[in-house]
Order: structure tokens, then C-alpha cells, then sequence
């Protein structure tokens, strides 16, 4: 008895120790897109253990805006609107990687935000997973026109502001790193962003700011490159 018992035991502790959750990288969570085009989120998946996974995706809607699809794809198969889990499993070997995830919004030319959550994990093992949640912000100014500022930064798009607010930016004479600061009426500093290149879109995540008035500016170490009025709102 104590043998069988022992061998119990040993095959537990095996299985606990190669039992590990998948590890998701590559990721952009906050996914900005206007609303005449879908949006792609795409992951990385890993298989970090030293045993072959056979891997599912289950999507959870968070927040849907009224009109917006979302559609997801994993290995070989798609999945619409009415389908949480996927029905095929997707084989990955220790060690090695999956980029065959694609998690579609197609918003249909509404405005709104939505967040869908994906959470990856062995058929064989569900307790272990690895999620991630998606932010589609989708928006009323393209991509393509709302970096078409000549000099400087752009109107914020929408303002007022709830959960967000885009905002594109050009500074063609400078070497330095840019960002964009944001501060209240009293001159305070309450948000800074670094962005990438000299000319671009970039997202403000206005959330987590106190319904009121800001500042925003374009700034170098050396020198500012536009100010302008951004309104936040909460509805909530």
C-alpha cells in the first residue's frame, strides 16, 4: 500500500512540475482603428514546459459596443460572433512558439470602444492559462488623416474625453526624443508619454485623469512644438 501510495504521489508531483501556464508576448493591447476598417490583435504564444501542448483559445466579451463584431482565429480555423471557445486544438511542442492568433473588430462605421479578453491554455491541463485583454478604440478620424498634421500636435480627437482621446503629431526639425505632457490648470504635470519617431498617432488613455481641464504639449528636452486644450468628461 505504501508503494502504490508513493508512485500516487511521485506521479502527482511529476505532473505539477510539468504542468505551466502558456506565456503570451508580442502584444499591443490598446489597438486604436477608425470605422471604416476592421482591427487585428495579434500574440505570440509560448510553450515554455518541456512537454507538447495541444492548445485552445476561449474569448470573453467584456464590453461590446452596440453595432461592433468580434471574429478570432487560432491555427487553422475562424470563429464568429457566437463562438467562446475555439474547436480545434493547436499542437505546440516545448520550447517552441504559435503566431497564428488573430482577434478581428469590425466595427461597421460605429464609434465606441470595445475590450475582449482571449485566454490561452492546454486542453489537457485547463487550470493553467495565460490571458490578455484587448482595448479597440475605435474613432471617427482615421489613421491616415489624423497623421496628416503638418507641424506640431493636432486637435484631440474626441474632446471632450471619456476613456480616451488620439491625438497625431509632427516635430520634422528635431533629433531629440518627444513626448507628450499633459498638465492641469495649475501647471502641474500629471501625465507624460514618450512617443516614437518624429511624426505619428498617439492614444491618451484619459481614464485614469479627474474630469477637467488640461493642457497638452508636444515637447522636446529643448523645446515645444504645440500646445493644445484637452476637456476630459467622465460619464460615469
Amino acid at each position: 500500500m505504501k508503494k502504490l501510495y508513493s508512485l500516487a504521489l511521485s506521479l502527482i508531483i511529476a505532473l505539477s512540475i510539468n504542468a505551466q501556464a502558456p506565456v503570451l508576448t508580442d502584444i499591443t493591447t490598446n489597438l486604436l482603428g477608425d470605422i471604416n476598417f476592421q482591427i487585428d490583435a495579434h500574440v505570440k504564444v509560448i510553450n515554455p514546459g518541456s512537454s507538447d501542448m495541444l492548445l485552445l483559445v476561449e474569448r470573453t466579451i467584456d464590453d461590446l459596443t452596440p453595432g461592433h463584431y468580434s471574429n478570432f482565429c487560432f491555427g487553422p480555423s475562424c470563429y464568429g460572433p457566437v463562438t467562446s471557445i475555439a474547436q480545434d486544438t493547436v499542437t505546440l511542442s516545448a520550447g517552441n512558439n504559435d503566431n497564428t492568433f488573430k482577434g478581428t473588430l469590425s466595427p461597421y462605421g460605429i464609434v465606441g470602444n470595445s475590450n475582449v479578453t482571449y485566454c490561452f491554455y492546454d486542453y489537457r491541463n485547463m487550470s493553467d492559462s495565460a490571458c490578455v485583454t484587448f482595448n479597440y478604440m475605435i474613432t471617427g478620424v482615421g489613421i491616415s488623416e489624423s497623421s496628416s498634421v503638418e507641424e506640431g500636435l493636432s486637435v484631440p480627437y474626441p474632446n471632450p474625453a471619456d476613456k480616451m482621446s488620439t491625438f497625431s503629431y509632427r516635430a520634422s526639425n528635431t533629433s531629440e526624443t518627444l513626448s507628450m505632457i499633459i498638465y492641469n490648470v495649475a501647471g502641474a504635470m500629471v501625465y507624460k508619454q514618450e512617443l516614437e519617431g518624429n511624426a505619428g498617432a498617439a492614444i491618451l488613455i484619459t481614464s485614469e485623469l479627474p474630469s477637467g481641464i488640461y493642457v497638452t504639449r508636444l515637447e522636446s528636452d529643448s523645446q515645444v512644438f504645440g500646445t493644445r486644450r484637452l476637456v476630459v468628461a467622465h460619464k460615469n
